[in-house]
């Protein structure tokens, strides 16, 4: 019995704690050696800032560009308004990237304004269109029926 336990911390060592600065996250311990499987990504910026030195509020959002939203309004909606929309998010985004927060903000808040504006004429001029379909198709039905009563064509000897 002793002899399996003395193989088995041969053959299957327990792994030793090292500090944490030496083991890549996350880490496999395997037969008493550790493989990396990735190194993570660092992350660009935290979504909430925590600024105690500054003038303005202790905790601020980060500024989104709302190029999604954009995208929509261009697309699918009015596409005018909505490609201003997508040009104020990129400038949105640049903003965010060089990180002048205040600009983002701006740019973003323009592009979230102008995509319902884009949404709200998309859906006026389908609505609009709809209306002055469905009043072209009652009056070109309402002109034939008419014409069918007068075209009785009599017959001839």
């Amino acid at each position: 019995m002793a002899m399996d336990s003395e193989c088995e911390k041969h053959l299957f060592p327990t792994p030793t704690p090292r500090p944490a600065s030496d083991i890549p996250t996350p880490y496999t311990v395997y037969n008493g050696a550790y493989l990396a499987s990735y190194r993570p990504k660092p992350f660009d910026e935290p979504t909430v800032r925590l600024d105690m030195h500054g003038d303005g509020p202790m905790f601020s959002e980060r500024p989104t560009s709302h190029f999604k939203l954009a995208l929509f309004a261009c697309f699918c909606c009015f596409t005018p308004a909505g490609i201003t929309a997508l040009v104020y998010a990129c400038r949105s985004r640049s903003a965010k990237r060089r990180g002048d927060m205040q600009v983002a903000a701006a740019q973003g808040k323009n592009a979230k304004d102008l995509s319902i504006v884009a949404i709200t004429l998309g859906i006026f001029f389908i609505l609009l269109g709809a209306v002055l379909g469905a009043v072209f198709y009652i009056t070109y039905v309402h002109i034939h029926e008419h014409d069918h009563d007068h075209d009785v064509t009599t017959p001839t000897p």
